[in-house]
């Protein structure tokens, strides 16, 4: 009597096999294993989504021959909620003295990247306690799961309130007048005497005047003031300074505008936002100088 042919039983075929082992994450993809036979080759492969979790997808899939049966262990990745389409996987924040704030964000989502919520010029995504932080430059990257796109996101703006910034610089400027002139002694903004030249110098004679410059940094959703130059503005808190007094018989160059005055304004603006970054250079001129 011949012997029996060896049966291996999986119970019904085409059914899972043990439980499902989810691994839940706050910033990366939940994971899962999943475990099913069936009699047909390439049951389960790569890209599949596990039965009722549409958004988990197979990314490694293993699969053995067991008589007439396959066997497959496989592995997903994705998000477990369905109604999910967007996780922060990774987030910065950097928040320099001057200058926009950045945050760089990396995001998997199933949507399309066109979305209006992944845009330039949005926000951050999904917090709107930043109302002043954009999106400026994407990267994406093609996920290892399917159906998934990986952003890599950069915003620019501002976090919170930022302090204006200030330099002073207190320079000194040469010249050397053609005409005799004359200057009595002076006292300076710090109450030390500067000698004059009593009597008149000779033409051609070198002296330094101060050249003093004050640069105002900061971020406004205010249209910068570019028609101001030239104009005659003095900065909040103006530095104190020693003006120039002379006397002289020839020759004078008048300047205008003269006193404190805007002389320069460099601004950077968040594409299509009423968001600028503004330094307004002011600098103080002396009225009449000899020529």
């Amino acid at each position: 009597m011949a012997s029996p042919v060896p049966v291996i039983s999986f119970g019904a075929l085409e059914e899972q096999i043990g439980g499902l082992k989810f691994s839940l994450r706050g910033n990366d993809f939940d994971a899962c294993s999943y475990s099913v036979d069936s009699l047909s080759d390439g049951f389960v492969e790569v890209g599949d989504a596990l039965p009722n979790y549409a958004k988990m997808k197979a990314v490694d899939v293993r699969q053995e021959q067991v008589g007439d049966v396959w066997v497959y262990n496989a592995e997903y990745k994705g998000f477990k909620n369905p109604l999910e389409s967007l996780r922060v996987f990774s987030r910065s924040e950097n928040s320099p003295s001057e200058g926009f704030d950045n945050v760089s964000l990396t995001v998997a989502t199933t949507m399309d990247t066109d979305h209006p919520l992944l845009a330039r010029g949005s926000g951050i995504p999904n917090d709107d306690k930043f109302p002043y932080m954009f999106i400026v430059d994407r990267n994406k990257e093609v996920s290892e799961v399917a159906g998934f796109n990986i952003l890599n996101l950069q915003l620019r703006g501002m976090l919170g309130d930022k302090p204006m910034t200030r330099r002073v610089n207190g320079n000194q400027v040469t010249i050397q007048p053609s005409v005799n002139w004359e200057m009595a002694n002076q006292t300076n903004a710090i109450g030390e005497t500067i000698l004059g030249w009593p009597g008149y110098s000779y033409p051609n004679t070198e002296f330094t005047i101060p050249k003093i410059t004050v640069v105002d940094s900061f971020i406004t959703t205010t249209t910068p003031p570019w028609g101001g130059i030239p104009g005659n503005f003095t900065p909040a808190d103006a530095p104190t300074l020693t003006d120039f007094v002379f006397w002289t018989s020839g020759a004078v160059r008048y300047n205008w505008p003269f006193g404190w005055r805007r002389a320069n304004v460099t601004t950077e603006q968040i594409p299509g936002k009423d968001l600028w970054f503004v330094s307004v250079t002011y600098e103080y001129q002396h009225k009449i100088l000899p020529e």
